[in-house]
C-alpha cells in the first residue's frame, strides 16, 4: 500500500494479509518508520506490519467512555 502517513498516537483500523490468512486489527500507532507498522491494540498487544501486507486502513475515533458497573445497591 502506498500511504504511509497515519502520525504516531492515531487510532487506526487496518486490513492486513497474513501467512494465515486476512485479518484486522484497530489500534494506535506506535511506530511508522522504515516500511514498518506498529500498532498496540486495547489489549496492549504489539502488532507489526509491514506496509506490503496492508490492504487498507482508515483513521478510527476515539472508543466511547467505558460505562460504570450498573450492580451494587441493596433494597
Amino acid at each position: 500500500m502506498e500511504r504511509h502517513d497515519p502520525e504516531v498516537g492515531t487510532r487506526i483500523t487496518v486490513r492486513y494479509t497474513a501467512t494465515d490468512g486476512p485479518h484486522e486489527v484497530i489500534g494506535y500507532i506506535v511506530t511508522n518508520a522504515e516500511g514498518t507498522l506498529r500498532l498496540q491494540d486495547r489489549y496492549g498487544t504489539e502488532h507489526e506490519l509491514t506496509w506490503e501486507q496492508v490492504q487498507a486502513w482508515r483513521v478510527m475515533p476515539p472508543p466511547p467512555p467505558r460505562r460504570r458497573s450498573q450492580r451494587g445497591g441493596s433494597a
